[in-house]
């Protein structure tokens, strides 16, 4: 739950459209390995934990862990995905 007031009041209005049956925005995530982390959409996923959604809708953007072969090459060590997110 939102400690801030500003926060609360964005936490609120999406748990109302939630609580209404209206369709949120899917969220927008990064993956790296098996980890997937938050870009956009934190509080609709803390809204749809907070009613025990098992699912929700995303875009995710995968990212490749590339170990590099010289220490000095380590620009590559994250590439996106060409397989599409």
């Amino acid at each position: 739950m939102p400690a801030k007031a500003n926060v609360k009041e964005k936490w609120k209005r999406i748990d109302r459209d939630f609580y209404r049956g209206e369709k949120l925005p899917p969220v927008s995530l990064y993956k790296v390995g098996g980890f997937y982390f938050v870009l956009d959409g934190h509080h609709s996923i803390s809204v749809a934990y907070y009613h025990g959604v098992e699912w929700i809708d995303a875009e995710v953007r995968e990212f490749r862990i590339g170990l590099c072969s010289d220490r000095r090459d380590n620009i590559n060590l994250l590439e996106p995905s060409k397989e599409g997110a």
